[in-house]
């Protein structure tokens, strides 16, 4: 089989590889190592690269199948019959379900993280939003407390009470 090239440290380099493993899991008729992921000048005019090149598409591949036979678990070369082509197809056709299942799963568990960040980012808005309101209701309370009392208990359970009734009304006015 041969694929595209991408450099080691970008993400695709792995992800053009997961169909051909997945294949190489499933039979002894398909091996991974023999793969070729490179565009050789020769091929420049070949279907795959043109479509990795011209549209962007990651998973183009020439698959070949040798008309002769592969070798087998026992490195024993074992002759090519029909039977084993229509296997081939069968695998090839499982491990593309396999493959987009795995696909969307990614794509899932990219989505559910994103959600995560902009909840976090929500949260922390709020507790901003919060902290701003609690600073500015210290003051604001500190304004409407009475001065002339001189009791301290009494003007701190004040200012609580004061600060709980506004963080209050604006959780509520956040959640709506």
């Amino acid at each position: 089989m041969y694929g595209p090239s991408f450099p080691l440290h970008n993400e695709r380099y792995f992800k053009c590889r997961v169909l051909p493993k997945l294949l190489d899991e499933k039979t002894q008729m398909f091996r991974f190592y023999s793969c070729k992921f490179r565009i050789e000048k020769s091929k420049l005019k070949a279907a795959r690269v043109v479509l990795f090149r011209e549209f962007g598409i990651m998973n183009c591949f020439t698959l070949e199948a040798s008309f002769h036979g592969y070798i087998d678990k026992n490195r024993q070369t074992a002759e090519m019959m029909v039977e084993h082509f229509e296997e081939l197809g069968a695998v090839l056709g499982t491990s593309f379900n396999e493959y987009f299942s795995l696909v969307e799963e990614d794509e899932r568990l990219k989505q559910q993280l994103k959600e995560k960040i902009q909840q976090k980012k929500k949260k922390m808005k709020a507790r901003d939003i919060t902290l701003a309101i609690f600073k500015n209701d210290k003051n604001t309370a500190d304004d409407q407390l009475p001065s002339d009392t001189g009791d301290e208990a009494s003007s701190n359970s004040q200012y609580q009470k004061l600060t709980e009734l506004k963080l209050m009304k604006d959780f509520r006015s956040l959640s709506n």
